[in-house]
């Protein structure tokens, strides 16, 4: 738990300091610390959500992926989850 707390507080720290100008290495810090908390969430291979089009990023708040009438989930934990988290798809190798 003390690896997602240091995550939780870096990425609370660096969104809410006024006073950081972003560079492109806050950026990638950032980025990174993000990537962490997906890969440890997920446990998963780390590069996918870093490799993510910004259209991909777009489908998945959008919901593009999720058929609305389509689910018909009877279990109120997965309508939860349902709702919460987003569907991201990543493009295969051309």
């Amino acid at each position: 738990m003390a690896m997602h707390n240091f995550l939780l507080q870096e990425m609370a720290s660096m969104c809410s300091d006024v006073r950081l100008r972003w560079d492109s290495h806050d950026f990638v810090r950032l980025r990174n610390l993000t990537v962490c908390r997906l890969t440890m969430f997920n446990a998963r291979r780390g590069g996918e959500p870093a490799r993510l089009t910004i259209k991909e990023w777009d489908d998945a708040f959008a919901g593009a992926w999720v058929d609305p009438l389509g689910f018909s989930i009877q279990d109120p934990l997965e309508q939860a989850l349902v709702s919460k988290y987003k569907l991201a798809y990543q493009a295969g190798k051309a």
